[in-house]
């Protein structure tokens, strides 16, 4: 049995609501999960008091069948991560922050990996107008084309660029090769892969 732990939240309303979660998620009997995470429908919460609907994140971990650990911090803590605030060596994976929670099972999901998939999109930082604070995620993948949203060029608009599996696949291929240059060697941090570790080494130099 898989114990429960209570988290409480603050509402825009200044209500406490009181949320039950599993001590982890279990991927194998519970695959539900999955889908909410990919849909955005994962931890919705709607205020009793207000109804207003509110999305919290909290640091959560997710267990498969093979005994894989995977472990999700929220947005808040991204800077203590840096700092080295987190001990996360039992895990094989880490993410922070709910779009790249999201964008790691939508990757599982297209059979990738996730090293090659953000080096694709440090190719496509890198020709992003400077000045702009830009994002991107890996949406969905087909035999031919990989696609990828872009947050950040246009206020309240969303960017879509897409990118030949080709691409992806030569990565990957070099993956052991890329893993030991600058900069991807900067996206790697123990079990945490993400092109936001470039931006950040970037802004502190």
């Amino acid at each position: 049995m898989i114990n429960e732990i209570e988290h409480e939240i603050t509402c825009y309303c200044e209500a406490k609501i009181k949320i039950k979660l599993p001590e982890f998620f279990d991927l194998e009997s519970q695959p539900e999960t999955i889908r909410e995470i990919c849909s955005g429908d994962f931890l919705k919460t709607t205020c009793p008091e207000c109804g207003t609907e509110l999305k919290p994140e909290f640091d959560l971990i997710f267990r498969y069948s093979n005994g894989d650990l995977i472990r999700f911090l929220p947005e808040i803590q991204r800077e203590a991560f840096y700092k080295g605030n987190y001990d996360c060596s039992q895990f094989q994976d880490l993410l922070i922050g709910y779009p790249e929670l999201r964008e790691y099972f939508l990757i599982r999901n297209s059979s990738l990996s996730r090293f090659p998939v953000e080096a694709i999109k440090l190719h496509l930082l890198q020709k992003a107008p400077a000045g702009k604070s830009v994002e991107i995620y890996f949406e969905q993948s087909d035999q031919q084309l990989l696609t990828f949203h872009i947050f950040g060029l246009k206020a309240d608009q969303v960017g879509l660029v897409t990118v030949p599996l080709s691409t992806y696949n030569s990565i990957k291929n070099q993956s052991s090769t890329f893993q030991e240059e600058e900069p991807y060697s900067a996206m790697l941090r123990g079990p945490y892969t993400s092109v936001k570790l470039v931006s950040f080494e970037e802004d502190n130099l």
